[in-house]
């Protein structure tokens, strides 16, 4: 029974990154800079016609061949960038590291399809020292556009998240599904993720609970725990059990408070002086 949960948790981390991954990728693929230095660099190659292209194919056929290298080469590196990032749970814009590790893992990919599509488009024969050649070469190329993702991205735009909102605002809950924004109650560690309970459900976010603590706002609750955080208003009392301080939440959930923490909960009000 054990290891059954295990896997089905297991299961569920992965599901949740494969969701964050794509929502980091339309992200992405929403940068309308991106998409301008895409279509440059392909008319480029298109008018240039490099590595013989220019002499083996017509215009149309130039044209079909290097938008269809660039257009598979862009997304399995955008991809893999994504999926990097959403794993790291970084939550913000896209770091350096996840950009140069996601390239990293996508250029064997990169390498296949490129060169299925020369196989396709210049009818050379398919074999295992040109795949192998194409991976290699694909590492390069992956991490230059890697870096232009980077660039633009460096501006302030988020990933998985919509534009920062003012001050004022509960930033915590725009990440959120729309129906479970609503009062916030506390959350709890799980694992990588912060589990986000309020009054309309709850939602595992990618993210560490310091960054879900201050993305709440400041004077919206108190930490009691290393991997507790419970709203003022959503604290009924505070008990012992067994001897041991807890909180008493007023849907009645029960979270333990570290010692640690007690003088916030006293200095809150909670607690006798």
């Amino acid at each position: 029974m054990k290891q059954r949960c295990v896997k089905q948790d297991e299961r569920c981390v992965k599901l949740r990154v494969l969701q964050l991954a794509l929502r980091e990728m339309r992200m992405l693929l929403r940068e309308k800079r991106l998409w301008i230095a895409f279509g440059a660099i392909v008319a480029l190659f298109v008018f240039t016609g490099p590595f013989g292209t220019f002499d083996q194919l017509g215009f149309i056929q130039r044209l079909g061949f290097w938008l269809t290298i660039h257009a598979a080469t862009w997304l399995i590196a955008l991809a893999g960038i994504a999926l990097v990032s959403a794993w790291h749970g970084e939550g913000n814009s896209i770091g350096l590291p996840q950009t140069v590790l996601g390239c990293c893992l996508a250029s064997p990919l990169i390498g296949v399809a490129v060169e299925v599509i020369k196989v396709t488009f210049l009818g050379e024969a398919l074999t295992l020292s040109g795949v192998l050649w194409q991976m290699l070469q694909a590492l390069p190329v992956a991490v230059v556009i890697g870096l232009v993702a980077y660039f633009f991205f460096q501006s302030g735009t988020v990933l998985a998240n919509p534009p920062v909102p003012a001050v004022s605002e509960n930033r915590l809950m725009l990440r959120l599904p729309p129906e479970k924004r609503g009062e916030l109650r506390y959350m709890s560690m799980q694992d990588h993720y912060v589990e986000v309970v309020t009054a309309k459900g709850r939602e595992l976010v990618l993210l560490r609970l310091a960054d879900a603590i201050a993305e709440a706002g400041e004077g919206a609750g108190v930490q009691i725990h290393r991997s507790h955080w419970v709203a003022f208003s959503a604290i009924a009392s505070v008990n012992r059990n067994d001897g041991k301080p807890v909180a008493v939440l007023k849907d009645a959930t029960e979270l333990p408070v570290s010692r640690t923490y007690l003088p916030a909960l006293r200095e809150a009000g909670f607690l006798p002086r």
